[in-house]
């Protein structure tokens, strides 16, 4: 009996040092993208930037309706669906990751090698994240443990680090390479007169209704605060800045815009 139960012990103690050092969580799927398995390292790495940049936002005061001195688990994002910060953070996380995912697929089909000013960019970013740590934590590993998530490490993070230098040079590259004068725009928006301007009279009646929404709660007593917050996603949102920063107006454009048999003039 006393021998099973040391058995029984030992094996305890095998699974719990196995959780506790984060081999699992490394290895696991937690969502798989285009084929391409993601971790929970990785996921967590990719909340915790969406995290970040609404923590910065919502300290300066451009971010409504999150409380950063809470918990996002325990704050209410959607009132309607009970949706939380987190996890509105972790669907914008997996936009991001998705989005990450087929630039560089992108970039690896094509051969695309990052270029001299990307790969200097790079080094200066793995240079500070060697140094960042002295003066605040007591090793690299906490540093990187406290900022990317317990199951990070220095080698993956690397990994990651490197793929999105990648693709950040390949779309500025490509960007870059897509050059149009106001001419061709103008050519195109006489081709599709009747269809942009239906789209444009839409989205104005759609954000004049919205707006005369609030007014008429604002008129019968509501908080501005309150409705801030409850409108923060109509005001603005990531959704909408990504649509407008990318492929405003319809998917035809953009494949026009950039069909690289297109030339000037066409």
């Amino acid at each position: 009996l006393y021998a099973v139960v040391g058995v029984i012990c030992v094996a305890a103690i095998a699974v719990t040092l196995v959780l506790n050092s984060g081999l699992i969580q490394r290895s696991m799927t937690a969502v798989t993208i285009q084929d391409t398995k993601y971790s929970a390292a990785d996921l967590q790495y990719y909340y915790n930037v969406m995290y970040q940049n609404t923590l910065q936002y919502a300290m300066y005061g451009l971010q409504t309706g999150f409380d950063y001195t809470k918990d996002p688990k325990d704050q209410v994002y959607d009132q309607e669906t009970g949706d939380t910060w987190y996890d509105h953070l972790l669907d914008g996380a997996v936009d991001y990751l998705t989005t990450i995912t087929a630039l560089y697929d992108k970039a690896v089909a094509e051969g695309y090698a990052i270029s001299e000013d990307g790969q200097a960019a790079l080094d200066e970013t793995v240079t500070t994240l060697n140094n960042a740590w002295v003066g605040q934590y007591n090793t690299r590993n906490e540093m990187i443990r406290s900022n990317y998530g317990p199951y990070m490490t220095y080698d993956h993070l690397l990994e990651l680090l490197e793929r999105e230098a990648l693709v950040s040079d390949y779309a500025s590259t490509n960007k870059a390479a897509y050059t149009y004068s106001q001419a061709d725009y103008e050519s195109y928006y006489q081709e599709n007169k009747d269809a942009l301007d239906t789209a444009l009279e839409e989205a104005k009646a759609e954000v004049k209704a919205k707006a005369e929404e609030i007014l008429a709660k604002m008129e019968a007593g509501e908080e501005p605060a309150d409705l801030a917050a409850q409108y923060s996603e109509d005001l603005y949102s990531d959704a909408v800045s990504r649509v407008q920063t990318g492929s405003s107006v319809n998917s035809s454009y953009t494949d026009w815009a950039f069909d690289s048999a297109r030339k000037a003039g066409d």
